[in-house]
């Protein structure tokens, strides 16, 4: 079964997490820093009422999927069990978005390209990834290129499809502070969000703009 990971293009909509409240799972994460914390309960949200979006991502980056797109995705037999809407920081009222927080977790990708290291953890070394992109010069009118970005498994076993069309990976995007000092303020890296084919299409088939689709590599050997 083909995998894909997903980047988000668009312009970020609302903010969510740490700062407003919402409550983590510490358990499995890392003492130093808190990677691979979990949402509990539900993600508090600010600024995502009445986004014309099915899909997008928050500042924070966190993923949402609309009410009408969890039910599009129930109908056509995607996994979505486990996933709990958002609600607003202040009222605590919940809104028609849904935490699309994958709780399947890819083992550790043997080879990664299009991804650079700054400032990781030296005690899980799960953070620290970002982006490499190509510096434009907006005097020529060269855009700046985010470069393609490829993970390589070896003997993936994907049993855990069975469970969800959702997972997330063992690498996360960003840095992680689990106890603020000076200026730092408690922030959990994210990990990036991969989807199953049938997700796939059905996100390209419902007209969902500003998502990159890229297959993730099984390694011979």
């Amino acid at each position: 079964m083909d995998l894909f990971l997903v980047t988000y293009l668009g312009e970020p909509k609302g903010s969510s997490g740490e700062e407003y409240g919402t409550p983590y799972d510490l358990s499995a994460a890392c003492a130093i820093c808190g990677t691979g914390a979990r949402v509990e309960h539900a993600l508090k949200v600010k600024g995502v009422k009445n986004i014309k979006r099915n899909v997008f991502q928050t500042l924070d980056g966190d993923w949402l999927i609309s009410e009408n797109f969890y039910q599009l995705f129930s109908k056509n037999n995607v996994l979505v069990h486990g996933l709990k809407q958002v609600v607003h920081y202040k009222s605590r009222h919940q809104l028609p978005y849904y935490h699309l927080d994958a709780d399947q977790c890819l083992p550790k990708c043997k080879e990664t390209k299009g991804l650079v290291v700054e400032g990781q953890c030296q005690t899980c070394k799960r953070n620290g990834f970002f982006n490499d992109v190509i510096i434009g010069d907006l005097d020529k009118g060269i855009p700046t290129k985010i470069q393609p970005i490829e993970l390589g498994y070896k003997n993936l076993n994907h049993s855990f499809l069975n469970e969800s069309d959702f997972l997330c990976t063992w690498e996360h995007l960003g840095l992680s502070c689990r106890k603020p000092d000076g200026n730092s303020v408690v922030r959990y890296a994210r990990p990036f969000l991969v989807v199953s084919d049938l997700a796939r299409t059905l996100m390209e088939e419902g007209g969902i703009e500003d998502l990159k689709f890229e297959p993730l590599v099984i390694l011979g050997g």
